[in-house]
């Protein structure tokens, strides 16, 4: 992984969405974004983004630097950068990681590998217009209630596929969600939002 821009931002707590606190954030060209008290310091939490995450300007905190990262698959995160133009070095630069994991998403959907696909599924075409330029965002900082979850948006016909990784005794289904290639247990666990166990590598389904 290579760092793609870090530095101090504040971050408005996500579960009760109410304190602010100083932290160092650092952005992996995996599109992983890490947070911390110290630089030196160990990651204390992460954020994954996906091809249809964005960053925008926070309406409500322009003049401050605030700005929001959205996305389907991740909570959202309320910050403000030093300044107004450090804030929009931060939005081009999540802009810029979201690009590349949608092109990355894109080109897996429409790899010609041989997958083990049941149940008839295809892969999903790229949505268009993902909204990864970065504008201002219409969101209220007090919309976002204490622990709510992004909606889901489900591509056609399931939101995903079941497919078999590994082999001999290794082997095991799990669900692939269609848009950011996040694996679950099983398709329940996808549907309730359940725990992500980790990102499908296509060159390791068979």
């Amino acid at each position: 992984m290579l760092v793609v821009h870090e530095g101090y931002l504040t971050k408005r707590a996500i579960v009760s969405g109410r304190n602010w606190k100083r932290r160092y954030f650092v952005i992996y060209s995996d599109g992983q974004i890490a947070y911390k008290i110290k630089p030196e310091d160990p990651s204390k939490k992460s954020l994954q983004l996906s091809g249809k995450s964005n960053a925008l300007v926070l309406k409500e905190l322009a003049g401050e630097g605030g700005f929001c990262i959205e996305g389907p698959t991740h909570d959202a995160l309320f910050l403000k950068a030093e300044s107004v133009q450090e804030a929009k070095v931060w939005i081009k630069k999540v802009n810029d990681v979201a690009k590349m994991l949608l092109t990355a998403e894109s080109q897996k959907r429409n790899n010609t590998l041989d997958v083990f696909a049941r149940g008839g599924g295809k892969a999903a075409p790229a949505g268009k217009g993902s909204g990864v330029l970065g504008g201002v965002s219409g969101r209220s900082l007090g919309s976002h209630r204490a622990g709510a979850k992004e909606k889901r948006t489900l591509p056609p016909p399931e939101g995903g596929w079941l497919m078999r990784v590994g082999d001999g005794k290794s082997a095991k289904d799990v669900f692939v969600d269609a848009n950011t290639w996040m694996y679950y247990a099983d398709k329940g666990e996808f549907d309730k939002g359940g725990k992500v166990l980790g990102k499908a590598d296509l060159a390791a389904l068979i």
